[in-house]
């Protein structure tokens, strides 16, 4: 899985101060996704080479010492930020996740979008039949209602929860007889192959 993890200094929009935003670069098979790090810095102090704030020795004034004080603190925080981004990345590939840059972005600002899965399809297929989809709405509600049969949790599921192999083993359990309730007018129908 090629991919990389790098720093980027956003040169066409420096704010008031004449600082320029740093983002988190992740690139993942040539596709990049930048992350804001809420983190200004001075264009003539960064490095692009090493990714890193220029910390200069041997100052004199308060205010050249406070400043270089801060770029160490925000090296110190780059750091981190490249190391939490590995982790990530780690933990992917050690549960053999194909991630993608906006899991990667989920995952690295700590953000948890876990909807429920049948209130989404109940609202897409409301959705669907609303702009004249009907075909498509009906797929979507047999569909539904076959994972209802086949998982007598199916409202408390959340998508994180369903995986092609519920899809599948749903379908299995029908051709196979195991029906747990479905009326024998489904069972006949033709299924899905997948």
């Amino acid at each position: 899985m090629a991919y990389s993890i790098r720093f980027h200094m956003r040169n066409d929009k420096p704010d008031n101060d004449g600082r320029h935003a740093l983002r988190l670069c992740v690139t993942k098979n040539a596709i990049r996704k930048y992350i804001g790090l809420n983190l200004s810095i001075d264009a003539e102090y960064w490095d692009r080479t090493s990714e890193r704030l220029i910390v200069e020795r041997n100052l004199k004034g308060d205010k050249q010492k406070e400043a270089n004080k801060k770029r160490i603190a925000d090296n110190v925080l780059l750091d981190t930020y490249k190391a939490r981004a590995r982790e990530i990345v780690t933990k992917f590939e050690l549960e053999r996740i194909d991630w993608t840059l906006n899991q990667f972005e989920d995952a690295f600002l700590n953000n948890s979008r876990q909807g429920k899965f049948k209130p989404y399809l109940e609202n897409h297929i409301q959705t669907l039949r609303e702009t004249g989809h009907t075909g498509n709405a009906k797929c979507y509600f047999e569909t539904l209602r076959l994972l209802g049969y086949y998982d007598n949790k199916l409202d408390q599921r959340l998508f994180s929860d369903i995986a092609c192999d519920m899809c599948v083993g749903s379908m299995c359990s029908c051709k196979s007889g195991i029906t747990k309730g479905i009326p024998a007018s489904i069972i006949s129908r033709p299924s899905v192959q997948f």
